[in-house]
């Protein structure tokens, strides 16, 4: 019968606007739940007879459609763990089922979802405001970023980052093509000395800088004496030097009676340790407070004469291989005073000689040594006679010019154990316009030599060699050539190669135009040990860990996955998905790449539900339900009258 026909279609409407309403109201009370997506409603008729010449109410029937594509709006969070996706896909995420105080266990079903709002746990897991754990591919290589094929809960280890020990310092610079050559060897200087001058400098055109393992000469009345500075210490090489001269001309300072020595006697100081002498009296009554031809072994001696001189009394003195033998004579002598001051004589006609380097610093004109000290060569007299010094360099690309150097800035390595050493660079133009020499040095080493690190040739602006060798963009730093560094060190020139096929490196040392060094970079690789100190995952999807050192490590790849029918995906509680046969095997690629949206960093994705939309369709779905009621009401008020008619 139509009437009962017409109560049922009815009854379906208010039964599927029911449902309807349903789906509004989830969907109203999830509007600021994170990564909610909505519910829309689908209305299809049931039909039972229908053709053209009859028809049966058959009613309508209400299923859901979901919008889990449809995007909702990313808003930023102050939460470094936080992300969102913007565009197509879902996170991987895991569900545990079981959780101790000790450990997480997780089922083997993967999960998906599209609410970011992880944060870590106490596990050290990243977990989101529903409970799921994200899941990601481990970064094997951090230079390529290359990660595993495995999906797996992300877990933060919470441990120490170990020390990475220095192997490769990066250096991008350009050397000025207007700088002018400066010498590189010291100015030999040869002077005429004063007796009473008792120091003299020997100087460069422009002060110069003594490397390790150069050789350096002085040459005094015909004898060379030599030195090699070792890669320790200036100073080393300096004070040898100085005791080889002091060996033949020592350090003598001679006091008679009137002048501090004690009575009767006289003082011989010296560095020369050793001074042999021998007194042959002529007469009974002169002693003296030593044996004839006592050899002493100490710098400083004291002779004492105990009675008077006589007359043909003989005193002979060794000191440092050099003998001065005196007669007494009372005519010449008149006393013993007498007598003393002239064998004094004999040794210091001027008085008192020093010799060696002294730790000052250098003056205007003076032979610098990197380290604020200057090399003093003082004048040696003997016998009144003067002596010309000579300073000769052995080794002629050893020294160079201080006030013809560039900065070529610092850097600092590491060692095994995380140990920092500052590294000093600097570049000397040697000889010809388009040859560098590169040194290097710890400038907090006190008076630690420059090293020679090698000699650059350029060529249009480019550098073509290296001590003659055929450059290609690298350089190696042997095990203690610099101090701090202990193993093999590469120095790279090289930047990215713009044209890998060419077969050439990018090499980023040049020689153009310029009045001064420009370094465009100077870094390392190494590192100290460092802490956990936060955890943030970039725009790109990958989870970086920070630590106390300065270093930050990336850990995770977040990878993103697609399905050919998202909307068919089955819905689970806290905003997460599974897979049906209907919504297709999932799609896992990395943020960005094969269809995959990108991550937004530090932000979430709002539920997409619009206020306004939802009560605009309940105000229609409350309209719809109170007309069917209104046909169910009616078809009533005519069955009514049909069973009327008996009456």
């Amino acid at each position: 019968m139509s009437v009962y026909g017409a109560m049922n279609a009815a009854v379906s409407g208010m039964r599927a606007q029911s449902k309807s309403l349903g789906n509004i109201s989830d969907n109203i009370a999830n509007s600021q739940t994170t990564g909610y997506k909505r519910v829309d409603t689908s209305f299809a008729e049931l039909v039972t007879l229908s053709n053209r010449s009859a028809h049966a109410p058959g009613g309508v029937i209400a299923t859901p459609r979901y919008r889990h594509s449809t995007q909702g709006d990313v808003s930023q969070t102050q939460i470094t763990t936080n992300m969102a996706i913007s565009g197509n896909g879902f996170f991987v995420v895991s569900k545990a089922n079981s959780i101790t105080p000790a450990s997480v266990s997780f089922d083997n079903e993967d999960i998906y979802s599209r609410r970011g709002d992880f944060q870590l746990d106490k596990f050290g897991y990243l977990r989101n405001g529903a409970g799921y754990f994200l899941n990601g591919r481990r970064v094997l290589s951090e230079e390529t970023l290359a990660t595993s094929d495995i999906n797996a809960p992300i877990r933060i280890e919470t441990d120490v980052m170990e020390a990475n020990q220095t192997s490769r310092i990066n250096y991008n610079a350009n050397l000025p093509a207007n700088a002018g050559a400066f010498p590189s060897s010291a100015v030999a200087s040869t002077g005429t000395l004063d007796p009473q001058d008792l120091t003299v400098d020997f100087t460069t055109a422009a002060g110069a800088a003594w490397l390790a393992a150069s050789t350096a000469s002085i040459t005094i009345n015909g004898t060379a004496y030599t030195s090699v500075a070792p890669a320790t210490s200036l100073n080393a090489a300096l004070d040898n030097l100085a005791q080889q001269i002091r060996s033949d001309y020592p350090n003598l300072v001679v006091r008679t009676p009137n002048n501090g020595g004690p009575a009767n006697s006289f003082v011989i100081e010296g560095t020369q340790a050793s001074p042999s002498f021998t007194y042959t009296a002529a007469s009974a009554t002169t002693t003296v407070g030593a044996a004839d031809g006592e050899t002493n072994n100490a710098a400083t001696q004291t002779v004492t004469f105990a009675g008077t001189v006589n007359q043909g009394d003989v005193l002979s003195m060794t000191i440092g291989g050099v003998t001065q033998t005196l007669t007494y004579d009372v005519a010449t002598h008149t006393n013993l005073d007498g007598f003393i001051d002239a064998f004094a004589d004999l040794f210091d006609p001027a008085g008192t000689t020093t010799l060696g380097p002294t730790d000052v610093g250098g003056a205007a004109g003076q032979l610098i040594l990197i380290g604020g000290q200057s090399i003093n060569r003082p004048a040696v007299v003997a016998g009144g006679r003067q002596y010309a010094l000579n300073l000769a360099n052995s080794d002629e690309t050893s020294l160079y010019s201080a006030n013809g150097s560039y900065s070529g800035g610092a850097v600092t390595v590491y060692n095994d154990l995380g140990v920092p050493t500052d590294i000093q660079m600097r570049w000397v133009n040697t000889g010809a316009q388009n040859s560098w020499t590169l040194l290097a040095r710890d400038p907090n080493g006190g008076d630690t030599p420059w090293v020679d690190l090698g000699e650059f040739a350029f060529q249009d602006g480019r550098p073509i060699s290296v001590d003659g060798n055929a450059f290609i963009g690298t350089l190696d730093i042997t095990a203690g050539t610099i101090a701090g560094i202990d193993d093999v060190v590469t120095l790279d020139f090289t930047g990215i190669d713009n044209d890998p096929n060419d077969g050439q490196p990018n090499i980023l040392l040049t020689q153009f135009y310029a009045d001064d060094i420009a370094v465009y970079r100077l870094d390392q690789d190494g590192y100290q040990p460092g802490i956990l100190t936060d955890v943030f995952i970039n725009d790109f999807g990958y989870v970086v860990a920070n630590y106390d050192n300065g270093r930050s490590r990336t850990l995770f790849q977040v990878p993103i996955a697609t399905f050919a029918s998202p909307n068919d995906l089955a819905r689970m509680d806290g905003g997460a998905f599974k897979r049906t046969p209907e919504s297709g095997d999932p799609l896992v690629a990395e943020a960005g790449q094969a269809g995959a949206g990108d991550i937004v960093a530090s932000a979430i994705e709002q539920s997409n539900v619009d206020i306004a939309d939802e009560f605009t369709k309940m105000i229609v779905t409350q309209r719809a339900y109170s007309a069917n009621s209104k046909t169910v009401r009616t078809a009533d008020e005519m069955l009514e009258e049909v069973v009327n008619l008996k009456r």
